[in-house]
C-alpha cells in the first residue's frame, strides 16, 4: 500500500485503502493518487478527448497513454478542426506549466461505481480536472518530471481530493464547466441535459432525446435543474435551445468552439430556418477567424450576430414574397424616402469634425443618451438591410 498522508498517523496507514478513502473524502484531504487508478468519467458533459477514444479506453482497446497520442496526432493533422488544434496546443502549455511549477489545483475524483465497467485497476473517475489529468499523462509518456520547489517528482501520481457519492457530482462538473469561457454551446447544453437525467435517476451517459422545454413524467422539471445550478429559466432556455438547431448547425458550433452567447441569436431567431442557421454560423466562423487574437467583447459579437440574423430573415421574407407573386406594400416611395434621407444628411453635414467628436463624447458619457445611441444603431441596421436588399434586387435582375 502506498503511504499517502503520513501526518494522519500510523493507525491510518494500517487501515484498508477503502477505509482510508472514506476518511479522506469526509475530511476533504488532498491525496496523491496513481494515474493508473484514474480515468475520465465517460458521462462527463465536457470531455477533452473524443467519446470514441474514451470508449476505446473503457473497452481495453487503448491505454490512456496510447489514446492521448492518437488524439494529439489527430490535432496535428492540417485538416483538423480549429477547436481540436486549439485544445492540443492548450494541453501542451498546461503540461509545460505543471512541469515547471507543479499542480496548483488538485483534481477531484469519486470512486468508480459498480455500474461503470472500468478497466482493471481503475478505482476513481474524474469529477473535475480532466485536462490536468491528461497533462500528467502527457508528461509521463514523454519521461518528463515535475519540479515543485526544491523537490522533483514523477508525474505518474497526481494530487486529488476524493468526493463522496451524490447528485452533486454532476452539478459540480457542470458548474465548473459553466465557469469556463471556452466551453462551446453544444457542450454546455448537453451538460444541462445530463444534469436533468442525473436528477431524475437516469444514466447520464445515455443521450436523451428530450431537449425541448416540456416536463415529461419520467424526468424532473427543468425548474429543478435551474434551482440546482442557480440560473434563471430564461438563461436555461437560451442554453438548451441550441440542441433544437439542425445537425449541420450543431456540428459547426462544436467544431469551431462557438459559445452560447455568440450563437444565441441563431438559436432564438432562426430556429425554423435550418438553411439560414448554417449560413449565419458560417459567417460567424469567418468573423472569428478574421478576428483571431483580438479580444472582442461577447456583447459585441452577440449584437453583430443578432443583426446578421435579422438581415437573413428579411432577405428570406422578401424572397418568399417574390416567389408568391404577391405585391409588397410600400409605406414610402423612392421620392419620399429620398427627401427624408437628404434631411438627415443635411443635419450631419452641418457637423464639422470637432462637433462630431464632441457629440460622440457626449453620447458616450451621458446615461440619458442611451436611447439616442440605440436609435442610431437601429437606423444603421435598417439602412444595412435596405442596401443589402437593393444589391440583391440588382443581382436578381441581371
Amino acid at each position: 500500500m502506498t503511504k499517502r498522508k503520513a501526518s494522519l498517523g500510523a493507525a491510518f496507514d494500517l487501515m484498508s485503502e477503502q477505509a482510508q478513502d472514506q476518511i479522506l473524502e469526509q475530511a476533504g484531504v488532498v491525496s496523491s493518487l496513481p494515474l493508473e487508478a484514474i480515468l475520465p468519467d465517460p458521462a462527463q458533459p465536457r470531455q477533452l478527448l473524443s467519446s470514441e477514444i474514451i470508449q476505446a479506453i473503457y473497452k481495453g482497446e487503448l491505454t490512456p497513454a496510447a489514446a492521448l497520442q492518437q488524439w494529439m496526432q489527430q490535432g496535428r493533422d492540417k485538416n483538423a478542426a480549429p477547436a481540436l488544434k486549439r485544445n492540443v496546443q492548450e494541453l501542451n502549455r498546461l503540461a509545460d506549466s505543471i512541469e515547471k511549477h507543479g499542480l496548483i489545483n488538485p483534481i477531484s475524483v469519486r470512486r468508480s461505481p459498480k455500474q461503470v465497467s472500468a478497466p482493471a485497476g481503475v478505482k476513481y473517475l474524474i469529477i473535475t480536472g480532466e485536462r490536468r489529468y491528461w497533462a500528467h499523462v502527457l508528461l509521463t509518456t514523454e519521461d518528463r518530471t515535475i519540479q515543485e520547489g526544491v523537490e522533483t517528482r514523477s508525474p505518474d501520481r497526481i494530487k486529488a481530493t476524493i468526493a463522496s457519492e451524490g447528485i452533486s457530482i454532476r452539478a459540480h462538473q457542470i458548474i465548473e464547466n459553466l465557469l469556463r469561457e471556452d466551453i462551446d454551446a453544444i457542450e454546455k447544453a448537453n451538460g444541462f441535459v445530463a444534469l436533468r437525467q442525473e436528477l431524475s435517476g437516469q444514466d447520464a451517459s445515455v443521450p436523451s432525446d428530450e431537449v425541448n422545454h416540456g416536463s415529461p413524467t419520467e424526468l424532473v422539471t427543468w425548474k429543478q435543474v435551474e434551482d440546482t445550478l442557480g440560473v434563471s429559466k430564461r438563461y436555461r432556455i437560451y442554453v438548451t435551445s441550441v440542441l433544437n438547431l439542425s445537425d449541420e448547425a450543431q456540428a459547426i458550433i462544436h467544431a469551431y468552439g462557438l459559445t452560447e452567447r455568440a450563437v444565441r441569436p441563431v438559436s432564438q431567431k432562426l430556429k425554423k430556418h435550418p438553411d439560414l442557421q448554417v449560413k449565419a454560423l458560417q459567417q460567424v466562423v469567418s468573423w472569428q477567424q478574421e478576428g483571431a487574437g483580438n479580444d472582442v467583447p461577447s456583447q459585441t459579437i452577440t449584437a453583430a450576430v443578432d443583426s446578421l440574423a435579422d438581415t437573413l430573415l428579411l432577405r428570406e421574407e422578401r424572397r418568399q414574397l417574390r416567389a408568391s407573386g404577391e405585391p409588397t406594400s410600400e409605406i414610402l416611395g423612392p421620392e419620399q424616402l429620398h427627401s427624408r434621407v437628404k434631411s438627415a444628411l443635411r443635419l450631419f453635414e452641418q457637423l464639422g469634425e470637432p462637433e462630431m467628436l464632441g457629440m460622440a463624447e457626449a453620447l458616450a458619457n451621458s446615461e440619458s443618451s442611451t436611447s439616442v445611441v440605440s436609435d442610431l444603431q437601429a437606423l444603421e441596421q435598417y439602412l444595412n438591410q435596405l442596401l443589402d436588399a437593393v444589391e440583391e434586387q440588382k443581382t436578381t435582375s441581371e
